[in-house]
């Protein structure tokens, strides 16, 4: 009985942990680009187009062109109407041959398609500027930095913000395994309090503490709640979306709540006088580099909801 109670208490602190991470993920990154079943929604194009310079490898990037559409003051928070793609804008792009600096003009569909071109960060291996390894962890932190530098991301981001935030809490004399778990190709999320001993592509197995953290979803998910799986009582897109994909599931990294940030990161941020906890940043203020028009679209500056409810099923 007591082994109960206790493993009943642990996992009410690990959801009451997993909420206030999910709020605060949601504050930090309000926005997304795959909101809609289709991608291809110019509404949302902008947002697109946003998070692809943010998440394009710099040193791939050789006209400089999502240097400059990571600074563009856009309405990220309004969808904007369907001919927006065709809106123009001027651009000083060095080129990839001469390095020289070139203007043209292009619609925000044909820089779309640009930067689509240029190779990602996530997912390939990356050096810092000192040429040394980036590792996972490394990794996972700039892509948090940077979602919550530009107010947006997907569920890669979110869950690496969600990460970020548990590496800075503390349980004094508890440790609580966090886990960055994937649906390779379609989906990111974060586990804590999972049973290591178990199999991670067995839910079942995953203990009685264990707490799906899914920013995107905008889920809190107590494991054991839905095992028998054959009660429906309770309805979760995202417990049902991972269990059918239980077989797939694979462990990006895995650290303790608390563990703190990295060396590099905690060096980086004195020498630059910037915060340590990432849950103290502010987005970069963009109000004075408005997109440089030469036809401008108007949007609509009703707001757009930013994530979807739980009945939604958009991965």
């Amino acid at each position: 009985m007591r082994l109960r109670s206790n493993a009943n208490a642990a996992c009410n602190r690990n959801k009451k942990l997993a909420e206030w991470v999910l709020e605060q993920t949601k504050n930090l990154v309000p926005y997304a680009a795959n909101k809609l079943p289709d991608n291809s929604d110019s509404s949302f194009l902008h947002r697109q187009l946003l998070l692809n310079a943010v998440r394009a490898n710099k040193s791939q990037d050789r006209t400089g062109i999502c240097e400059i559409i990571r600074n563009w003051n856009m309405p990220i928070e309004a969808q904007v109407p369907n001919d927006f793609a065709n809106g123009l804008v001027k651009l000083k792009l060095h080129d990839p041959e001469t390095l020289e600096v070139k203007e043209e003009i292009l619609s925000l569909k044909e820089a779309w398609n640009r930067v689509n071109m240029i190779p990602l960060t996530m997912g390939q291996k990356k050096l810092h500027k000192d040429k040394t390894d980036m590792s996972v962890l490394d990794i996972l932190e700039s892509v948090a930095k940077n979602a919550v530098k530009h107010k947006i991301g997907n569920c890669d981001e979110n869950a690496a913000v969600a990460f970020s935030l548990l590496l800075e809490e503390t349980y004094p004399g508890i440790k609580v395994p966090i886990e960055r778990i994937s649906i390779p190709g379609n989906h990111a999320f974060i586990v804590i309090g999972r049973d290591q001993n178990g199999k991670l592509r067995d839910m079942s197995a995953w203990g009685p503490e264990a707490i799906i953290i899914d920013p995107w979803m905008n889920e809190v998910v107590v494991v054991k709640e839905y095992f028998p799986i054959s009660n429906k009582s309770k309805k979760s897109p995202c417990f049902f979306h991972i269990h059918n994909n239980e077989k797939k599931l694979f462990r990006i990294l895995l650290a303790n709540v608390g563990d703190g940030h990295t060396q590099r990161w905690n060096d980086h941020r004195n020498n630059k006088r910037e915060f340590l906890l990432l849950r103290e940043w502010k987005p970069i203020n963009k109000t004075e580099n408005d997109i440089p028009w030469v036809k401008e679209v108007k949007v609509d500056d009703k707001e757009e909801g930013e994530r979807p409810n739980k009945k939604q099923r958009r991965y």
